[in-house]
């Protein structure tokens, strides 16, 4: 019985072998077939691609050779792609060399030219229709530009009332623009030009940060309108009137005549005091009074001598204080307003000085010098009595009318270079009363 199954396992091996190996082995005859097939299939491809007509093909065992020329190495890289691309192949040899003949390279290009030129013909009408819809929109686009700067609220700004306009413009030729596209059928570029305009913009935001933020501070600035022409303000510290305020820069004059440029960035970040927006300016007068002195009397002499300035403002009236007690003395100021729509405030301000000590000296009010002083001797020294409060002498007549030789140097800076001045609009000097 074992040697029966023995012998039947035998020859099934026997008989099952053979089979095994024509299963690894395949036929020649099929092998050949397979290639043909391959071979056929690539001639058929490459005759049908232009830059692919002069190359030839061999198949041998799934193993391509290509052989031939093409016009440039974007079309010899396309032919062994498409070899690789069939199935049945084992591995492309690429043999195929690049033509040196100037017009089997230009051919390709010279053909592609060619088709746009045709399809660029059939394209006419639909360019001068979508010519036509530009032109349209961009009458439109004026039109409305200029009907949004007359709008009354923009009239006094000349930035804003620019950045509008431009931006309704922009608006209407976008729109047209599309329209135009649509046309032409081209509405996949948009898509592409909006992308490389992020990236560009993106890039540029990097590269120009500080004038894109000057440029906004202004538009800022010309909106909120902190200061006017020929005001004068005090800007980090920096004090002066406006000349101008342009897209990138605030010019200012100082009292010396001396041009200063401040970066819009700076002003809109720093500090600005305006001297001129508010008529009414206070100006103070401290004086160091002797320790002995009675301050009622100083008090008294000091604003009944301020009150007889001409350019003192009875409303609000001068006022007294004591700052603070010194070494040798004692700090007191006066207080005074003065109008500068009348009056120049510097003048006014050096005419109260004067007045004011006159006014003391008068009275025989010491004012000591920062001294020590050493007692020898004991006892207290008996209190003076009380001295009427003497009637201040007339002050001296002086010309205390406003200032006007800066303004006129802004004048005549305007006239002579008018430039781009952001503040331009309905004049206003330093004694406006709007302000």
């Amino acid at each position: 019985m074992i040697q029966r199954l023995l012998l039947f396992i035998f020859l099934s091996a026997s008989l099952l072998a053979p089979l095994q190996a024509q299963e690894a082995n395949p036929p020649p005859d099929s092998t050949a077939s397979t290639d043909r097939t391959i071979e056929s299939r690539l001639e058929t491809i490459f005759a049908n691609v232009d830059d692919l007509e002069k190359v030839g093909v061999t198949v041998r065992n799934g193993v391509v050779r290509l052989e031939g020329q093409t016009s440039g190495e974007v079309a010899r890289e396309k032919a062994e792609q498409v070899a690789k691309g069939l199935d049945g192949v084992v591995y492309v040899d690429n043999d195929i060399v690049q033509t040196n003949k100037v017009g089997e390279r230009l051919s390709p290009g010279l053909k592609r030219l060619n088709q746009f030129v045709d399809s660029l013909r059939g394209l006419l009408p639909l360019l001068g229709v979508a010519v036509g819809i530009l032109l349209v929109f961009w009458l439109i686009a004026r039109l409305a530009g200029k009907a949004f700067e007359r709008i009354r609220w923009l009239r006094s700004n000349l930035l804003l009332r620019s950045i509008v306009g431009n931006l309704i413009r922009v608006v209407v030729m976008l729109v047209g623009t599309y329209l135009a596209l649509e046309v032409v059928g081209a509405t996949a570029v948009v898509g592409a030009v909006l992308g490389a305009a992020g990236v560009a913009g993106l890039a540029i935001s990097f590269a120009f940060r500080d004038i894109i933020e000057n440029y906004l501070a202004s538009v800022i600035l010309s909106i909120r309108q902190p200061f006017r022409i020929k005001d004068k303000v005090e800007i980090n510290g920096l004090t002066g009137r406006v000349i101008r305020l342009t897209s990138s820069e605030t010019v200012l004059m100082t009292d010396d005549g001396n041009h200063v440029r401040l970066p819009n960035s700076d002003v809109f970040k720093g500090t600005i005091t305006n001297f001129t927006r508010n008529p009414r300016r206070r100006l103070s007068i401290p004086v160091g009074i002797g320790t002995g002195e009675d301050l009622d009397d100083v008090e008294a002499v000091g604003l009944s001598a301020l009150r007889g300035i001409p350019g003192i403002m009875a409303d609000p009236p001068p006022l007294f204080s004591v700052e603070e007690l010194g070494d040798s003395s004692v700090i007191v100021r006066f207080h005074a307003w003065v109008d500068q729509r009348a009056h120049d405030f510097l003048k006014a301000r050096s005419l109260a000085v004067r007045t004011v000590k006159d006014a003391l000296d008068t009275a025989e009010i010491e004012m000591p010098a920062p001294i020590y002083e050493v007692n020898l001797h004991r006892g207290i020294k008996p209190k003076s009595p009380p001295r009427p409060a003497p009637v201040p002498a007339d002050p001296p007549v002086t010309d205390l009318s406003p200032e006007d030789h800066i303004d006129a140097e802004i004048d005549e800076e305007q006239r002579i270079d008018p430039g781009d001045n952001l503040l331009a609009g309905p004049s206003t000097s330093a004694g406006d009363s709007s302000r």
